[in-house]
């Protein structure tokens, strides 16, 4: 559900592709996901919101967030089965938060405990954003394009472009039209930021990246309310979004996580609401496949 594709196979292949790229964040998503599971089944959570996997989901990126900011400096595995447990729970008051302004939950549901973790814990041993290579100097497409596979590598909190190779193959595995428009407005996002004077560091993290991509993937699978209109406007605005959450969150002391995608698809929908189930939006009728736009 990570990319609006409830198939089994894409999230087989994205699991299996962090495990060879960070075994360490595949793992803590694992366990991360079965605790938010038992803490969402525990918390009875309603049953909409567990048939979309929204307990699991959020779990999965409670866990590799937790292993992100916490690796090897406290005791990593009870850290995950907190804070994947209160994800699980989480999904349901989040849900209730939102409800007047009919905002889908999607992975909202893990920010506050890792926040609450890394208020608590990060002062003394949470992580700044990893390092990582300058971008390619044989030209700005061959740089854009490397920049936009660590971006969709940093939907798993890991900017590393063999992720990213890996997130297109995994989905092209199934949906070869979202792996397509999914990558191009990666590239698309990170040329933007780096044109609009975004820092070295912003653009070699592919920041700008996935916002972009992760609403084209929404619009290729022709979710409502994802028109192309909707994928032009994350292209231009989605990078600087992202910088105004980094820039909020750190001023705050917190890791941005997931705040800058949430807060461009919330705003979308506050403009122009649209049926959703919760996580994803329902596809199209047929007659609407080719007229739906924002």
């Amino acid at each position: 559900m990570t990319v609006f594709a409830s198939d089994w196979k894409v999230g087989l292949g994205l699991a299996l592709g962090l495990l060879l790229v960070s075994p360490g964040h595949a793992l803590a998503g694992a366990l991360g996901l079965v605790c938010a599971h038992v803490g969402a089944k525990l918390a009875r959570t309603p049953a909409d919101l567990v048939r979309a996997g929204l307990g699991e989901l959020n779990g999965w990126f409670a866990g590799i967030a937790v292993f992100s900011c916490f690796a090897g400096t406290v005791p990593i595995i009870l850290l995950t089965i907190a804070v994947g447990g209160l994800s699980g729970v989480g999904v349901a008051l989040v849900k209730r938060v939102l409800a007047p302004w009919d905002l889908p939950v999607l992975v909202a549901g893990y920010l506050a405990p890792v926040w609450v973790a890394f208020a608590a814990l990060g002062g003394v041993y949470g992580r700044a954003l990893p390092e990582v290579s300058a971008l390619s100097e044989l030209g700005p497409l061959a740089a854009w394009s490397q920049g936009a596979l660590r971006g969709l590598g940093e939907i798993f909190f890991v900017p590393d472009a063999r992720l990213g190779l890996v997130f297109l193959a995994a989905l092209a595995w199934t949906f070869r039209r979202q792996a397509l428009f999914a990558a191009g407005a990666a590239v698309l996002g990170v040329a933007v930021a780096d044109l609009a004077g975004a820092p070295a560091w912003f653009t070699q993290q592919g920041l700008g990246a996935f916002v972009p991509a992760l609403v084209a993937a929404a619009a290729a699978k022709r979710c409502q309310g994802f028109g192309w209109g909707l994928v032009a406007a994350a292209v231009v605005l989605g990078p600087f979004v992202e910088w105004a959450a980094i820039s909020v969150a750190g001023r705050l002391g917190l890791p941005a996580l997931s705040i800058g995608y949430l807060g461009f698809v919330w705003i979308a929908v506050c403009v122009k609401p649209v049926a959703h189930d919760g996580m994803a939006w329902k596809p199209m009728p047929d007659y609407q496949k080719d007229s739906s736009f924002i």
